[in-house]
């Protein structure tokens, strides 16, 4: 983590998408290579979906992102988009499915008008375990590719027959193209990332002539997104963290509040090397989590005293863009996890030098404070105002709070004050993980309580007063009766009463 470059250790990066009719098994080849699982009551894909793995070739990392692309008419308009970027596509049909192969036809044009003329295509027969309702023969399948200029193989997600067999053969065929640089002659603008082979030579040529030390360049990035459930106050705070943080990518709503892994691949995916996530729970209690993307690690707190800046509505402002000052209490250097939280808060709030979309200026301090074992966080402008002659008698006598030095610039004095502009906020640290939203746990904080916790011991505060009040109303009941009144009314008299004999 104290490395501010992000390095990565694979040598070529591809995308490969999975194409083809619904139901014919994509979802499945791609859980099989990517996590080696198989789901027997998988639904359709709804948009699209990824996974990423890395293999070995020539003893070489190549990393495998694979799209898997809904089959569904209703979702063409938008997995047709992902065709541009792929170089690789698996043509997928079901072997006891005939219409699914008859289509081949149609996805294989489809392809071939949105990729990239030089894409790699493998025809895949899946399914090969249901070999007693096959309808689609073998040799079917490789007159097709051989007439199309397709590779061909036969694949069961279910048995995991030459699933990892058919990414390594396109994987391969892709990393051959590519080292051949073939690509490059034919003048083709593939929109995959790769990985430059001469990345050390590059490095090198970086060094300093005076000491020989290599210059390393701050490449953080942050991706900022939330949950589903947020209400306005959190959705307006995280625009206002977004628009403090130049190097900073804002993203949509991410869906699954389980599945916290998949912001890594996400972050991989944007280009970036950290994360800041909202979580909603119950439309009012908000988790924010800070990552350090693909190794970690990652911290949880619980955000409360939530002010925003169009709330605050304070005098202070900066220009947007800008790079901030850091100012950090001195208790975040007494404990191990009170580190740990201000290197990541440096990573993820400290605009590197020369981000884009970032301004050559520093006119704001943002302040990280630790008190009874919370962060309080407050956001402030640099103001520097031209002294005017007299007032060196009138600042004894201010009372304003706000925290003033004298500075000279060239011969003329200036009062510099810090003004808040926003937002605030106060987060508690509940746990902080080793893994990139995962792993062990090396930080738990014993003294956090719930805010579900909190309301469940008012609820029962609240029925403990109602119970106590429904027994001393039985209580009065009772010496009513005892005394011989029951309801409100008296009881009937009697002949020996006094009042009766003495009348």
């Amino acid at each position: 983590m104290a490395n501010d470059e992000y390095d990565n250790d694979y040598l070529l990066l591809t995308i490969v998408v999975l194409i083809g009719d619904s139901g014919v098994g994509k979802s499945n080849l791609l859980s099989r290579f990517t996590r080696n699982e198989f789901n027997l009551d998988s639904k359709s894909t709804i948009g699209v979906e990824f996974a990423t793995r890395s293999i070995q070739i020539d003893s070489k990392t190549i990393k495998a992102q694979i799209w898997d692309t809904a089959g569904q008419e209703r979702y063409r308009a938008i997995t047709s988009a992902y065709y541009r970027g792929a170089v690789g596509a698996l043509l997928v049909y079901d072997i006891s499915k005939s219409l699914s192969f008859e289509n081949v036809t149609r996805w294989l044009k489809e392809l071939r008008d949105h990729a990239d003329s030089n894409i790699v295509i493998m025809l895949v027969g899946n399914k090969t375990d249901q070999r007693h309702l096959r309808a689609v023969p073998t040799d079917d399948g490789k007159n097709f590719a051989s007439e199309n200029g397709l590779s061909f193989i036969e694949t069961s997600a279910l048995e995991a027959t030459n699933v990892d067999l058919a990414f390594q053969n396109i994987l391969t065929s892709i990393y051959q193209i590519v080292s051949s640089k073939s690509l490059a002659e034919e003048g083709a603008d593939m929109a995959a990332v790769y990985k430059s082979l001469s990345k050390n030579s590059s490095k090198a040529e970086r060094k300093t002539e005076a000491n020989g030390t290599v210059e390393r360049k701050n490449k953080q990035r942050v991706l900022i997104l939330s949950s589903r459930g947020v209400t306005y106050r959190h959705r307006h705070l995280l625009n206002d963290l977004a628009s403090m943080l130049p190097h900073g990518r804002k993203d949509v709503k991410f869906d699954s509040k389980s599945k916290l892994y998949q912001l890594n691949e996400l972050a991989e995916l944007y280009n970036c090397n950290n994360v800041l996530f909202f979580e909603a729970r119950k439309g009012k209690d908000l988790y924010m989590w800070f990552s350090k993307v693909p190794n970690g690690p990652t911290i949880k707190f619980h955000a409360q005293n939530l002010h925003t800046m169009e709330e605050l509505h304070f005098t202070g402002n900066c220009l947007k863009g800008s790079r901030p000052i850091l100012s950090f209490d001195g208790a975040f250097d007494s404990e191990p996890h009170l580190r740990v939280i201000k290197e990541v808060f440096l990573h993820i709030f400290g605009v590197p030098q020369g981000a884009r979309k970032s301004k050559p200026f520093i006119d704001h301090v943002m302040g990280f404070s630790v008190a009874d074992g919370k962060i309080w966080v407050r956001n402030y402008e640099v103001r520097e105002v031209e002294k005017v002659k007299g007032d060196d008698n009138n600042d004894e006598d201010e009372g304003s709070g706000k925290a003033r030095n004298k500075s000279r610039v060239g011969d003329k004095d200036t009062d510099v004050s810090l003004v808040e502009i926003g937002p605030r906020f106060v987060l508690t640290p509940i746990v902080i993980q080793e893994g990139a939203f995962g792993g062990p746990i090396i930080y738990e904080n014993k003294r956090f309580i719930s805010p579900n916790q909190v309301r469940a011991d008012l609820r029962r505060a609240k029925a403990g007063r109602h119970v106590a009040r429904m027994e001393q109303q039985r209580d009065t009941l009772a010496r009513r009766r005892n005394l011989g009144l029951e309801d409100g009314q008296q009881k009937d008299h009697s002949g020996l009463d006094t009042r009766e004999l003495f009348a």
